[in-house]
């Protein structure tokens, strides 16, 4: 019973961590800090 409490709350975060993590190392957020540069 407890496992049907913790993966469904828990299953979406890790994914979502997941897919920042592979898209962050990819370099797609490179653009965006470059961007944020700018304006200061």
């Amino acid at each position: 019973m407890f496992w049907y409490i913790i993966i469904p709350i828990f299953l979406p975060i890790i994914l979502g961590l997941l897919l920042f993590g592979w898209y962050a190392w990819k370099g797609e957020y490179d653009v965006i800090a470059r961007d944020s540069e700018h304006l200061n």
